[in-house]
């Protein structure tokens, strides 16, 4: 579900399993290309969503699924 935020919308980015390992999605893609390992999976989750934060100044609470 898409979250409706001031007329854009914003993609919550979730730890999707994928093949052997993990990767950070949102509706659209995935951000790596390798498997990963969840703690790095869940690293990579939380510096996305700090850089996305830091581009638009929206709460980063709102990237998290």
């Amino acid at each position: 579900m898409q979250t409706k935020f001031y007329g854009k919308y914003i993609m919550p980015y979730k730890v999707e399993r994928k093949g052997s390992g993990f990767a950070v999605c949102d509706a659209k893609r995935c951000f790596s290309k390798k498997p990963l390992t969840l703690e790095n999976a869940r690293k990579q989750r939380i510096a996305i969503a700090l850089s996305e934060s830091r581009k638009t100044g929206k709460p980063v609470g709102k990237y998290f699924a």
